[in-house]
Formats: structure tokens, C-alpha cells, sequence
């Protein structure tokens, strides 16, 4: 019953979008990844771009995040990101610009986002390529 229901959702979901966006977690990325998910983008919306978001960033050792970007780049375009955990600035949510390459282990820790400006980045760059 329900899960069929959400299957056939999900399916229409997927037949009508643009980008999907698959949010790992950076402890264990492998155990979060759908797979099937992919699979059936791949084999029947080709066009469609997957991207990966390594989330939680601040909770895995930087030489560990380091070696899962390579390795998940080898597929999909992936975005290190560190979601903010404070309080909004106005009506926004705090953000750095610094990119996580470049973040210091406080920054990693602070209560600003990392890598929001990258996954911008990368979301204004499949738009490019699809017009």
C-alpha cells in the first residue's frame, strides 16, 4: 500500500525533474547513496544531472572528506557541504563564503554553512549547459 504509493510518486517525481540532488552523509556516504534511484535516472532520463552533496562535513576527519570527493567525483558532480546550526542573520541563513577547501577547523565547526556558494556554483552550471 503505502510504499507502492510512494514508489509511483517518487517515479513521477523523477520523470519531471531537471536535477536530482542525493545528500550523503560525509561519515558514510556509501550507506546513504540510492542507488536505484540513480539507476533508473541514468537508464531512462540520461539528461537528467545527479548531484551529490556530502552533508555533515564538520563531523568526518578533512583527509577523509578529501578522499570521498575524489572518489564520488568519478561519477557526479559533488558538493562538501556543512549545513549552518546557529540562528538566521535577518532573513537569511548564515553562510561564509569561504570555500570548505579553505575553511580552517573552526570555520568546519562554526554555525555558518560551507559550500553553499559551491552548489550554486555547480546548480547555475548545468543550467548553463542545458540552454
Amino acid at each position: 500500500g503505502t510504499w507502492r504509493a510512494f514508489g509511483a510518486d517518487l517515479k513521477k517525481v523523477l520523470e519531471i525533474s531537471d536535477v536530482i540532488i542525493e545528500v550523503l552523509d560525509a561519515r558514510d556516504p556509501l550507506s546513504c547513496r540510492t542507488r536505484s534511484v540513480e539507476h533508473f535516472v541514468n537508464s531512462r532520463r540520461p539528461e537528467v544531472a545527479i548531484v551529490l552533496i556530502l552533508n555533515k562535513i564538520d563531523l568526518a576527519p578533512p583527509h577523509a572528506i578529501d578522499a570521498w570527493v575524489r572518489h564520488l567525483e568519478a561519477e557526479y558532480p559533488v558538493v562538501p557541504f556543512k549545513s549552518a546550526t546557529g540562528t538566521r542573520r535577518g532573513n537569511t541563513i548564515a553562510h561564509t563564503r569561504t570555500s570548505v577547501e579553505e575553511a580552517s577547523p573552526s570555520q568546519r565547526r562554526s554555525i555558518d554553512c560551507l559550500g553553499a556558494e559551491k552548489l550554486v556554483s555547480v546548480l547555475r552550471g548545468i543550467g548553463m549547459g542545458a540552454a
